[in-house]
């Protein structure tokens, strides 16, 4: 599932933000702005809105009930058409009002169904968040994991182990502080049994157990740069230490539980729409990237929608998918670059700052060129193995 398209009111937001307008949305949605110019606000409201939006099986209820409606009102339109018609032909008492109270019962009747008509069509003609196609679920999921605090399974029983182990496969980031170290051990045991030389487990369970512990070992490499590895004790270790005592820093804490997320939900993570609030806290540019490039191939039909001041990261895509905010309104940046870099770097002198640093490199290049131009050519010793001096 992706937004595509974004039309909720000042008076729907309910949370200080003006009117939010956003369309032609793709993979990637990003959003810059100051500290307190609305993004994290904006990405809740378009997560509680979202929720509401009428599923494909509400809309198919709902037109059912439109053709009900219209059948009740034109079955009352003839019957009161019955009743004029036996009032015209007179052949009723003068003092009978019968046939008028029939009449009145139909038209009240008939304002009830128009009542719900106009409720059945606010959910037909719901357009505050569009998406490619109607869906039976619709919500989005945080995928920055905020707790720092990893909890410790060496203590735990096997049962214990296994249970938070498992809680990591629900989409999203909540469950994997409790669950993180825990699906270390057990993907690392199912590893270990089924390497073992006396291990009674078939080819088939083998390999996917084998292939399981792989993957696992090189996104942790990727994102950490170190390989898990196993104590004598038959535990996981990290640095040299069991995961409890590795002493990871904030950051590594961050990318250990976003390796199981990725790892452990990649299946049901295709079609999702995930929102990722300032995921530079804590982590180093380079390693937000690979993290977001690989989120990207999980997401062949999801979307991702990032919320952040990190210039190298918005540099690194296509500047058609930022997005600006400020003073709690979102407008498109696409077009007008320099209003996100004044914004998080300042006036242009700071931007001139910028600019100067990252031209650094060939700056000093030509300094050096420039300055060894000065001088005289001087011959330089060579081996006899030089090609340019054998050719």
């Amino acid at each position: 599932m992706r937004i595509t398209e974004i039309n909720i009111p000042k008076e729907k937001t309910n949370n200080g933000l003006e009117s939010v307008k956003m369309h032609r949305l793709g993979q990637v949605v990003l959003l810059a702005g100051k500290n307190g110019a609305g993004k994290t606000r904006l990405l809740n409201l378009i997560s509680n809105t979202i929720r509401s939006k009428p599923t494909t099986s509400i809309l198919e209820e709902n037109k059912r009930q439109i053709v009900a409606c219209n059948e009740a009102i034109n079955g009352k339109n003839i019957l009161i058409k019955n009743q004029e018609a036996i009032i015209k032909s007179g052949k009723i008492s003068i003092h009978d009002n019968f046939h008028e109270q029939q009449i009145t019962k139909y038209k009240a009747d008939i304002v009830q169904h128009n009542n719900r008509l106009l409720k059945f069509k606010e959910i037909e003609e719901w357009n505050l968040i569009e998406t490619n196609g109607h869906h039976q679920k619709y919500f989005v999921i945080p995928f920055v994991p905020k707790s720092l605090t990893i909890t410790d399974c060496n203590t735990f029983r096997r049962a214990e182990i296994l249970s938070s182990a498992k809680s990591i496969d629900n989409v999203g980031v909540n469950m994997l502080a409790k669950g993180t170290f825990s699906r270390i051990q057990i993907i690392q045991d199912r590893w270990f049994n089924a390497t073992h030389q006396e291990s009674t487990l078939s080819q088939d369970e083998k390999g996917l157990a084998i292939t399981d512990y792989n993957k696992l070992k090189d996104l942790i490499n990727l994102f950490l740069n170190t390989n898990i590895e196993r104590s004598i004790d038959g535990e996981p270790t990290l640095f040299g230490f069991p995961l409890g005592q590795s002493n990871l820093s904030d950051g590594q804490k961050i990318l250990l539980q976003m390796c199981l997320a990725i790892h452990c939900q990649q299946e049901s993570l295709e079609n999702l729409v995930l929102f990722l609030d300032e995921p530079e806290n804590h982590l180093h540019p380079s390693v937000i990237i690979e993290t977001i490039e690989r989120l990207i191939e999980k997401t062949k039909n999801g979307q991702i929608w990032i919320s952040t001041h990190s210039i190298p990261l918005l540099s690194y895509f296509d500047p058609s998918n930022i997005w600006y905010m400020e003073n709690n309104r979102i407008s498109y940046a696409g077009n007008g670059p320099e209003k996100v870099l004044s914004s998080l770097l300042g006036d242009e002198n700071q931007i001139g700052k910028l600019q100067d640093f990252i031209n650094l490199p060939g700056i000093f290049a030509l300094n050096r060129h420039a300055f060894e131009s000065l001088f005289h050519p001087e011959a330089t010793l060579t081996k006899s193995s030089d090609p340019h001096t054998t050719n």
